[in-house]
Order: C-alpha cells, then sequence, then structure tokens
C-alpha cells in the first residue's frame, strides 16, 4: 500500500473580524475580539496590531470546524464562548489562549449565547430552534427547551432582580418572543406581539425593561412586571396555553415603539442596553451602515414626560370639541409612561461600510454621557467610535443632541474584499495576495502584513526573477509592476484590452507570458530601465477566442519547450516556445478550462475545469491518460508539487484536494474555507501550499511527517457519513418530539466523538467481564499470600489489549478521557447487557472510596 505525507492546516490569516458574527470588548475595553472564521482574534485598537489569535484544539479527520456565529465574554471577563456553524460552543482561555471547554448540544448552527450574571452558567440558542442551557462549572448540559419554531436569534438571562430569578428569554424568526423559567424548564409565556421576524432582543441592567427589534424595522419596549402589576397596565396579554396563573408570575407588556431617526431604517440586527443604563444602541437601518443611540430618560424625566403629552392631548379635545378618539401614533392615549416617554433618539453613527455587529464599552463618561461603541463591519475591519450625548435643557420640548467621532480604524491586516490570487516567493519568505483595489504582501514565517500597495483590480499575480518585484496581471487589462522593498509602483504597463486572467514567468526567468480577455497571448522581456525592472513586448499569438490560462512547460534536458494555452471554448492549444508553432490541440472538457499545470518533467499536463472535471493529458501525443471528476464545482486552481506528479486542486466547493497522476486516485481532501477558493499556489520545495478565498483569508498548509494510507482517508470519509446519518436521525427525533409537543429534553447531542467514545467503553467493558472475576480472584489471593508470609502466586499472560492494567482500573482510564459534555450520549451507546456490570463497576469503585 503506497503511502504519502500528510498536509494539514497549519495556520489562517487575513482576516480581521467575520460578517457573520460578533464583536466584543475585553475587560479594559483597550482590546477588541474579533472572529476570524474559526479563531478569535484579539485586536489593539491604539496600536493597530492583532495581539493574539486563539486557535481551537480539534481533530481535522472527524470534526468539520465551522466559523464562529457569536461570540460571548463571561462576567470575569477571562474566558470567551465561541458558537459555531456545525452547532459546537468552545470556551477559550483568554490569559493563555487555550480550550477551557466544548459543548455539542446544537445540530446547526448557534445562532446566540449569554452568561448569567455569576458566569457559572451559558444558555444558547440555534438554528435548530431549541435552547440549551449549559453548566460551566459541570462542563455539561442541565437541559434542552423547546417550542420555537424557527431558528433562534437572541436570547438573555433574567436579572437576579426580576420576580422569575432563575429564568431567561428568548426570540426566534417565527415573530415569538418567549419568557421561560429554568426551574420547572417550561415557557411561562409567549409573545405574539410582531408581525415579522424578530432578530434580536435585551433587557435593561434593571431588568424592568426589554427592548425587541425585527424585520419591520420598529424598535419595541416591553415592560417586565408581575402579573398583579400588570392589571394595572391597559395592554394586552397572551399567555402561553393559560400557564400564568400565579399572581407572582413574570409578564411582558408592551409600551409601544420608539421612532427612530435613520431615513432608510430597515431591519434592525442588534439591540443593547448601556451596562450603565443610561442609553440603548440600536444596529441597522441607514443601507445597513448605522448605528442608532437613544437616550434613556430618568424616571422623573418620563414622569414629566408623560404628564405634558396627557396634558397637550387634553387641550386638543377642549378645542376640537371631539370626546371620540383621535387616530394619533400609538401610545398617545395611554395614560401610563409609554416607551416613547423613556426613550428619545439621540445621534446616529454613520460608517462608510455596512456594519455586521456592535460592542459597547462599559467605560462610562464623566459629565457628559459618552458612548463608545465597537464596529464590526462587512469590509473585514473593525471601527472604533465614540458618541458624546448632550442632555437636553429644562424645556420638556428640548431634544437630546450627540456629536459622534471615529477614534480608530483598524484594517491594514486583512482585505476588504475578495483574496483572487495568491503568489510564493522562490525562497517561501514573502507571500502575495491581490484582490480588487489593493496587494498585500506577508512575511512568511510570522505571517504578518509588511506592505499594503494601491492596484487595479487583481486577477493573476506572479513573483518577478529575484524576488524583488510583484507583476500583477488587473481586470482592466494591465500589467501592473510593484517594487517590494519600497512598496512603490514601479509600472503600469497598458498590455490587453480585455482583463488579464493569467500571467506565467518562462522558466529560465527571462521573460512572461500574459493571457487575455482580448483573446491574446503575449510574450515580454524583462529590462532594466531607469534602474527599474520593465517588460518589453516581443511577440503575440492570436486566439480565436478569450485566454484563460497560459502555462510555460518547465522540462530539462531534452524534453520539449511549449507553452500551453487554455481558451473560452474548452480546448487547451499547445505550442512550441521558440518558434509558437502549433504542437497539439487537447479537447474533451464540457466547459472552460479554468486553471492547469503542467509537471517538472514536461510528461503530463493537468487541466482543471469549469465541469467540476480534472483531466491528465500526456505531452508527447496528446493523449487523455484519464478524466476525474474531481470536485462538486468549478476547479479553481491546479498546480503540481515540485518534483512529482502529485498535484492540488482548489474549487469553488470550498475544498482542496491531493491527487497521485500516476494512479488516477484522490489522496486527500482539505477542508477549512468558508466559500469558494479562486487563489492556490504550493512552495517552490513542496514544503506548503498557500490558499486564498472568498472568505478573505489566506490558509497555510503544510507538509508533516504524519503518513497517509488512500484506504484509511476513506474510512474516515465513511466516518463523516456517518456522523451525517446521526444528524438526519437528530432530526427525525426533533421533529418527533415536537409533535409531542415536548418543552424540554436531553442537551447533549450524539456525533461522531461521542460515538465513538462509546464504543470504546464497550471494548473496555468487555475486557472486564472477560477478566474481571480472574483479576479480582488473582488479587485477593495475592494479598493473602503476602499476610501469611507465602510466596505470591506468579500471574498468568494478560491480554494486551489491558495495556498492563487491572480491568477495572482500564475501564475507568477510558471513562475519565470522555469529555463530560459526551458522557451522557457516550454512555447511551451501551446496549442493555452491559448495564449490570456497568452498576457493579461504579459499585466496586465506591467501595474503594
Amino acid at each position: 500500500m503506497k503511502s504519502y505525507l500528510r498536509y494539514s492546516l497549519s495556520d489562517t490569516f487575513g482576516l480581521i473580524a467575520s460578517s457573520q458574527s460578533s464583536v466584543v470588548y475585553d475587560s479594559t475595553s483597550n482590546l477588541a475580539i474579533s472572529a476570524a472564521l474559526h479563531q478569535v482574534a484579539v485586536c489593539n485598537l491604539r496600536q493597530g496590531t492583532i495581539v493574539k489569535v486563539i486557535k481551537p484544539e480539534f481533530d481535522d479527520t472527524l470534526v468539520r470546524i465551522g466559523q464562529i456565529k457569536i461570540l460571548c465574554l463571561s462576567p470575569n471577563k477571562k474566558f470567551i464562548s465561541a458558537g459555531y456553524s456545525n452547532g459546537i460552543i468552545r470556551t477559550f482561555d483568554l490569559t493563555d489562549g487555550t480550550t477551557a471547554a466544548s459543548y455539542n448540544g446544537h445540530r446547526s448552527s448557534v445562532t446566540a449565547c449569554r452568561y448569567d450574571s455569576s458566569g457559572d452558567r451559558l444558555i444558547s440558542g440555534g438554528a435548530d430552534t431549541d435552547l440549551v442551557l449549559w453548566d460551566i462549572v459541570a462542563e455539561r448540559g442541565e437541559c434542552r427547551l423547546k417550542g420555537h419554531r424557527d431558528g433562534v436569534t437572541d436570547v438573555a438571562f433574567l436579572p437576579s432582580t426580576c420576580i422569575v430569578s432563575n429564568g431567561a428569554v428568548s426570540c426566534s424568526k417565527d415573530s415569538f418572543f418567549k419568557i421561560w423559567d429554568l426551574d420547572t424548564q417550561h415557557c411561562i409565556q409567549t409573545v405574539v406581539g410582531h408581525q415579522s421576524e424578530i432578530w434580536t432582543l435585551d433587557i435593561s441592567p434593571c431588568g424592568k425593561r426589554l427592548a425587541t427589534g425585527a424585520a419591520d424595522s420598529q424598535l419595541r419596549v416591553w415592560s417586565l412586571v408581575s402579573l398583579s402589576d400588570s392589571s394595572k397596565v391597559n395592554s394586552s396579554l397572551n399567555n402561553d396555553e393559560g400557564k400564568a396563573k400565579d399572581d407572582d408570575m413574570l409578564v411582558a407588556i408592551y409600551m409601544g415603539s420608539v421612532p427612530r431617526s435613520c431615513a432608510d431604517k430597515g431591519k434592525i440586527h442588534r439591540v443593547r442596553f448601556h451596562p450603565n443604563g443610561k442609553s440603548l444602541v440600536v444596529q441597522g437601518g441607514g443601507g445597513d451602515k448605522a448605528v442608532e443611540i437613544f437616550r434613556i430618560r430618568t424616571k422623573d424625566e418620563a414622569e414629566k414626560k408623560r404628564k405634558r403629552r396627557l396634558k397637550r392631548r387634553k387641550q386638543k379635545l377642549e378645542k376640537e370639541e371631539i370626546e371620540e378618539k383621535i387616530e394619533e401614533d400609538e401610545g398617545t392615549f395611554s395614560e401610563h409612561v409609554t416607551a416613547r416617554d423613556e426613550m428619545e433618539s439621540c445621534t446616529v453613527i454613520r460608517s462608510h461600510n455596512k456594519v455586521c455587529s456592535f460592542a459597547l464599552s462599559s467605560d462610562a463618561g464623566k459629565g457628559a454621557l459618552n458612548v463608545k461603541v465597537l464596529l464590526g463591519l462587512q469590509n473585514n475591519s473593525l471601527e472604533f467610535w465614540k458618541a458624546e450625548i448632550k442632555r437636553p435643557s429644562a424645556d420638556l420640548e428640548a431634544i437630546s443632541t450627540g456629536v459622534t467621532e471615529k477614534i480608530y480604524n483598524f484594517d491594514r491586516h486583512g482585505h476588504r474584499g475578495d483574496i483572487r490570487t495568491v503568489g510564493i516567493s522562490s525562497d517561501g519568505r514573502m507571500l502575495a495576495s491581490v484582490g480588487k483595489g489593493e496587494a498585500k504582501l506577508w512575511n512568511g514565517y510570522t505571517k504578518k502584513c509588511v506592505r499594503t500597495v494601491p492596484c487595479g483590480f487583481g486577477l493573476c499575480c506572479a513573483f518577478a526573477p529575484g524576488d524583488r518585484h510583484l507583476i500583477i496581471g488587473t481586470k482592466e487589462g494591465k500589467i501592473e509592476m510593484i517594487d517590494l522593498s519600497s512598496g512603490d509602483q514601479i509600472g503600469v504597463f497598458e498590455a490587453h484590452e480585455g482583463a488579464v486572467w493569467s500571467i506565467d514567468v518562462t522558466p529560465d526567468g527571462s521573460g512572461m507570458a500574459s493571457g487575455s480577455a482580448d483573446g491574446q497571448v503575449k510574450f515580454f522581456e524583462f529590462e532594466i530601465a531607469n534602474k527599474n525592472l520593465s517588460i518589453v513586448h516581443t511577440r503575440t499569438i492570436k486566439m480565436a477566442d478569450d485566454v484563460l490560462c497560459v502555462r510555460y512547460s518547465r522540462g530539462r534536458g531534452k524534453a520539449k519547450r511549449l507553452i500551453a494555452v487554455a481558451v473560452l471554448d474548452a480546448t487547451v492549444k499547445v505550442f512550441h516556445e521558440d518558434s509558437l508553432k502549433f504542437f497539439l490541440s487537447l479537447y474533451g472538457h464540457k466547459l472552460p478550462v479554468m486553471s492547469m499545470d503542467i509537471s517538472d518533467d514536461g510528461s503530463l499536463l493537468a487541466t482543471g475545469s469549469a465541469d467540476r472535471t480534472v483531466k491528465l493529458w500526456g505531452l508527447d501525443f496528446g493523449d487523455c491518460h484519464r478524466s476525474i471528476q474531481a470536485h462538486t464545482d468549478s476547479v479553481m486552481g491546479l498546480k503540481f508539487l515540485p518534483g512529482t506528479h502529485l498535484f492540488f486542486t482548489a474549487s469553488k466547493d470550498k475544498t482542496i484536494k491531493m491527487w497521485d497522476a500516476d494512479r488516477f486516485e484522490k489522496v486527500l481532501t482539505l477542508e477549512g474555507h468558508e466559500a469558494e477558493i479562486w487563489g492556490l499556489a504550493v512552495s517552490p520545495d513542496g514544503a506548503f501550499l498557500l490558499t486564498g478565498s472568498h472568505d478573505r483569508s489566506l490558509r497555510i498548509w503544510e507538509r508533516s511527517e504524519d503518513m497517509v494510507f488512500v484506504e484509511e482517508e476513506k474510512e474516515k470519509e465513511l466516518e463523516r457519513m456517518f456522523d451525517s446519518e446521526l444528524e438526519r436521525d437528530d432530526k427525525v427525533a426533533k421533529e418527533a418530539s415536537n409533535m409531542e409537543n415536548e418543552e424540554s429534553g436531553v442537551a447533549g447531542r450524539r456525533g461522531v466523538e461521542s460515538a465513538l467514545a462509546g464504543e470504546q467503553l464497550i471494548e473496555a467493558l468487555e475486557l472486564v467481564i472477560k477478566y474481571g472475576i480472574e483479576a479480582r480472584l488473582a488479587e485477593k489471593a495475592r494479598r493473602k499470600a503476602v499476610k501469611d508470609g507465602k510466596s505470591v502466586p506468579t500471574s498468568q499472560d494478560q491480554d494486551p489489549f489491558l495495556l498492563g492494567m487491572a480491568p477495572d482500573d482500564r475501564f475507568l482510564s477510558e471513562l475519565v478521557r470522555i469529555k463530560p459534555s459526551d458522557l451522557e450520549q457516550a454512555l447511551l451507546v451501551l446496549p442493555l447487557a452491559h448495564v449490570e456490570p456497568l452498576s457493579a463497576f461504579f459499585a466496586r469503585l465506591l467501595e474503594k472510596g
């Protein structure tokens, strides 16, 4: 059986803040914590540096890691919990960056999570419509709460000052929000006041107000009171199945909506009360680029506002002499304090890019009300804003005003858009990534950005000989030359009339070729002009259609010097490099060839196409050796491993695959990117490969000493299929439980890890059943012999599966290896016949103390 060296993910960089996750502050409010796909980045905004990157510990052979959807900081500010798209919650220690705990309870993406005030419990909500309550100390799930009909979007614990001290509130895309009693594990109220999806909610620090934001752009406010106090409020109440019969039951009473200042209000993505309780911050509107700040009036101010509102209403009725109700804005006729009486819009923070999330600093200003807001933007950057709110004068008609100022902009360490192409220098010390409007140079060892150079819309790039210059082909048809030492653009050449899709440097480093959408392949030679590197056009090949890819053969000795050209008509034309005479025409792909490469010995050409296949061609006669169904989407990158017939492919299906061109078989699948992969480059020594993606991340995949066997990889794929089968079984079980209208259930979730742990327990327990009695009798005889002063009887040969331990100790060693969050599901795997031996084992364990 042939073996290969394994490539695995070693580093991910180029990300500041994921567009689908949240951002938080640390305890000092000086550091910003953001999600960078599966990692957590800790950034110093003042210095403009990434202080720390926390990477999760995972087994990539079993669990696809997913990306972070939500971040939640513990009350003591020492731990941060991250909810992933694969349903796992990981808790990281911010001090040393280690994984403190891992919880697997959701069947799909985790969309919300919050800590309670003590930090001992965590509640999470997922797209699977369930809530799961976690015990942080015991590292296990307490219960699962069911009742929502669509994905949960936000969740919060009720403050201890509330009537229901041990409770929670959740909202969902089903347009309901629910109040839960965690002691009895059931819903005590379902509120149906919304007409569209509810995306966010938050509870004020005092625990008396609840704010919700929905897709209809209205900011609604609810009063959290006891049922006895709710009778004093003129508002309708919808209780869940009549369960709110106790006068001390907590209920939510609608107080009305608050007018917003944004012209384009849009849906509300996130609402959060400031920790000091003096303001409310709302994300949404203004083309999703605005964050609006509301001032919360004091109790006296709200009461004065209410009285003046009622007085004006009375004057209006007397003036018009109308006794019937007049149609006015919502909340005008309420005799109690409304949301408009308590809150007013003060100012709006308007960013130039779409806002994905925000976080509030607990650092309050002196005198004036200062609100410090951290924004996570969709373009992979962070902004830090300060808003100073000026309180109104004694006149109740005066409106609070605010002044906003952007303090910091954190964007140097990543691209604003897609990474379309990547490159590696000849010594592997420098990495290049190019996207729309900018090219970035990275240190190959530290993975830090050392240069950011403005450019056109880059589609391809290559390092010039000597690694002192970077050549970029742009969508505008230009070839740009960048000096790496200074970061200056030293030349822009009008090379083509269409987009430059591909460039390749000659094997001897004397020149380069470019292929363009104008249907031309142009050849250039390098020269020194005005002490700078330049290019001179020498020859041209005119093709019948757009040129998508150009590659030189790098064969040595008597091998032919060829150049391959991929054309839009799905064919590949091969020419002699010296004379440019036509040599071969390779056809067979159904869609255009997007990428290709020639092996170092010049004998093989591999082509990757938009038809999802890879074809292997012999360059002696142009025969097709094999056609491989490689990916489930277009193959965008293909590179041979130097000196071998092994090659890598990268695809829009988010995967990289390693292939053996001699055996025509897949060796390895590398997963990790969360979007289409546009760029692929292999280091000259084959030690690592670099990929760039639509998710704006750059990833390094390093070669290790671990061996890869094709048969083992096929078994691992079967295990992944088994995990998907478990997910389907869980879905069926969930639908069955929903039909039974259950409100609570088991917190854990079956997965590959818990199933394997269960199998290992079964094997160890069978050893206890088989050898346990003999071992205990032998131990008893040994002790008696020692007590009587007789010779100790010799022990028989032990089963090697016991690993030199007693059967009970062997089972105990397997038991303690299981994560607390997986223990319950692992024990459920055990067959009924093993229950009695298991109980006997625990009895013996208790006797030993």
